[in-house]
């Protein structure tokens, strides 16, 4: 019989017991034989509480910036204060299916004392590329485990990707699972920066990556048509969209190399970006300045007209100059950049499209300035009549009285009746019997006209005045 000291026995020949606290304990085994007699022996030993393995000194080389090719160094130090050995240490490099525990291995075989620490190490090449969140060494000393999770590497892919006819090359250093696309574009954006003109090639990249170290493109403009270009002002063009603008914007870094034949620059991003190569031609045909015009509320008056129609003071007055135009548009991808409006009473606005309100009733000259994008300007000028509403009333009695005198002179020939219509053979007989009785005749229609002309007045004025 098996006694061991904190209450518990076992009758087994052989057998395993486990203490619930630390302590001395006194052991004895009592052995009985046959005939009763019996004997018994012994021993007392001391339980000590067992502790958790640490795990510290880790580290990752190199943390970034790699890629799949160089070798990845994980380490960590694994002590126990019982100098228990480890029965493993692990490396899991990702929480992910697919990924299982590695077994490190220690640094010194030889070394049996893990109370002061012991350094264990994996190696590895290459790594999937992608950024490694959470890597989890664990430990175990057969009692008791523990684990250690530390921020991983990111590891990166290179790679070089030509088109089908090597006219473009792509060398990127970047993270992610997915493969570098070439898109050509059929149909690519038709504004250029002024002076400026495309070689014919239109390239657009797509890699879906969390990480980009680098990128440089590469084209090779002998494949194209450079027969009229200075192949020395040659560079690579990323097609920007920002907010509601957008346009070609210049790599600064792009260089051209005149005895390969090569354009080429590192790239900011490989996110559905458009890329073309630009220049300058030879011999570029002369600057003309633009052309504004002038459309105020509908109407387009030519250059220093009136318009026709007349306003009052707080009328919105809509001036639009969207036909304006620069006919060095297609020559020279020139085009009006500027927009601006003079009033004539101390206030201007800038755009297309500018309203404006008068407040004093006078003869207004308004200015349109149009500048392009080499710097050239041209204006043009058209005159708005602001009126106050009485004058209105006495231009529209005036022009009312104009039209009844025209129509009294019409449709009422002089005497105040219509003749009958003379014959052939009077009508070549003289009107006149003489220079007297002409002259008398006049003067008696006159004063007709002008009686029946002051009736009428009199009338317009009567009524005007209820």
């Amino acid at each position: 019989m098996w006694e061991f000291g904190d209450g518990n026995v076992s009758l087994a020949r052989i057998t395993t017991h486990g203490y619930a606290e630390e302590g001395t304990y006194t052991i004895r085994l009592t052995v009985t034989d046959i005939d009763g007699e019996s004997d018994n022996t012994s021993i007392s030993i001391r339980i000590l509480g067992n502790h958790e393995p640490i795990l510290d000194w880790w580290d990752v080389e190199p943390e970034q910036g790699h890629t799949q090719r160089d070798p990845f160094n994980f380490s960590v130090r694994y002590t126990d204060p019982d100098n228990d050995p480890p029965e493993y240490v692990t490396l899991l490099l990702a929480d992910d299916p697919g990924y299982t525990p590695l077994n490190m291995r220690p640094v010194d075989p030889n070394d049996d004392d893990y109370t002061d620490g012991k350094m264990y190490f994996f190696i590895q090449a290459p790594l999937a590329s992608r950024p490694y969140p959470a890597v989890t060494f664990s430990a175990s000393d057969g009692i008791a485990d523990t684990e250690l999770v530390v921020k991983g590497p990111i590891v990166l892919m290179d790679g070089t990707f030509p088109n089908s006819v090597g006219d473009i090359e792509v060398f990127t250093v970047f993270v992610g699972p997915n493969e570098l696309e070439y898109i050509p574009v059929t149909s690519p954006p038709s504004t250029y920066p002024p002076g400026l003109y495309p070689i014919g090639v239109f390239v657009e990249l797509y890699l879906d990556t969390t990480f980009l170290l680098a990128a440089n493109i590469s084209i090779n403009y002998t494949f194209h048509d450079i027969e009229d270009m200075d192949v020395e002002t040659l560079a690579v063009y990323r097609w920007s969209v920002s907010g509601e603008d957008a346009g070609w914007e210049y790599l600064e870094d792009s260089v051209v190399d005149t005895s390969t034949g090569i354009v080429s620059s590192p790239i900011p991003s490989l996110q559905n970006d458009i890329y073309t190569v630009l220049g300058n031609r030879l011999n570029p045909p002369p600057n003309h300045k633009p052309v504004p015009v002038i459309t105020v509320d509908g109407e387009t008056p030519g250059p220093g007209l009136t318009v026709r129609k007349t306003y009052r003071p707080d009328d919105v007055i809509e001036f639009d100059g969207s036909k304006s135009y620069d006919p060095d548009e297609e020559d020279l991808n020139d085009f009006i950049t500027f927009y601006g409006w003079s009033f004539e009473d101390g206030t201007t606005a800038e755009g297309k499209i500018a309203t404006h309100r008068y407040d004093v009733p006078d003869k207004y000259t308004v200015t349109l300035t149009v500048r392009d994008t080499f710097g050239e300007e041209n204006s043009v000028t058209v005159i708005i009549n602001v009126r106050a509403e009485g004058e209105s009333n006495l231009l529209y009695l005036l022009v009312s009285v104009g039209i009844i005198v025209i129509l009294i002179l019409l449709f009422f020939p002089k005497g105040g009746g219509t003749k009958p219509a003379a014959s052939k053979a009077e009508s070549k007989e003289p009107i006149l019997d003489s220079e007297d009785n002409g002259m008398e005749e006049d003067e008696g229609s006159e004063e007709e006209d002008t009686t029946e002309l002051d009736d009428i007045i009199d009338e317009l004025e009567e009524d005007r005045s209820k």
